[in-house]
């Protein structure tokens, strides 16, 4: 899970995500905005290409590489 700084969102979403891209294991990428809430997730098809699941507000967010599912809610909680 990567949480861009708010400088940096264009290298979060580009460069870094290119170099993260390249890391054999890393099957699951997701780009957090703490300010709009926005929920962003990159999945490796097996076709090796990267798939973008943006989450809507209220769903599960699940990271099945981690076996890991967890409300909007229960995400932002404390924030």
């Amino acid at each position: 899970m990567e949480v861009p700084y708010a400088s940096a969102p264009d290298y979060d979403r580009g460069l870094k995500f290119s170099h993260n891209r390249s890391l054999p294991s890393l099957p699951e990428y997701m780009l957090i905005d703490l300010d709009t809430r926005a929920l962003d997730s990159y999945t490796l098809g097996s076709a090796g290409l990267w798939v973008l699941h943006p989450i809507a507000a209220n769903e599960a967010v699940l990271l099945a590489s981690v076996a890991l599912q967890v409300t909007e809610a229960q995400l932002f909680a404390g924030v």
